[in-house]
């Protein structure tokens, strides 16, 4: 028996060290292959993140845009509609404007104008 020991420790070492060196490699492609996955997720979140910060700055600029023409448009309303009234201008942008006389109060000017109170009257 002496003499198969020896033999079989060689053989037995000759498959161990193989295993060991497959295990390893595959421990290393499969930790090689886990970096790059998390990499790939990485630079799919940031992609997905820029592109939600595009969005909500294009919603805001759009929102932006909407508020700086109405405010506009309120000036331009103001000035012609109750610091010089101009019944041309109420005209112009789809409205109409016309004057009432009041025994108590004097005179009430009248105006509509299109939009989302389309219809209703304002008196000034």
């Amino acid at each position: 028996m002496s003499d198969g020991a020896p033999r079989f420790r060689g053989i037995r070492r000759g498959l161990v060290v193989p295993f060991v060196a497959v295990l390893v490699l595959c421990v290393v492609v499969i930790a090689t292959l886990a970096v790059i996955a998390a990499n790939g997720q990485d630079r799919i979140a940031i992609d997905n993140s820029i592109h939600l910060a595009r969005s909500v700055l294009a919603d805001y600029q759009r929102r932006l845009a909407q508020t700086a023409l109405g405010y506009s448009y309120w000036d331009e309303a103001v000035e012609n509609l109750v610091t010089t009234p101009d019944p041309g201008w109420a005209e112009a942008h789809g409205g109409r404007m016309w004057a009432t006389a009041n025994r108590d109060s004097g005179t009430a000017f009248h105006f509509t104008l299109p939009g989302e109170a389309s219809g209703r009257e304002h008196a000034i």
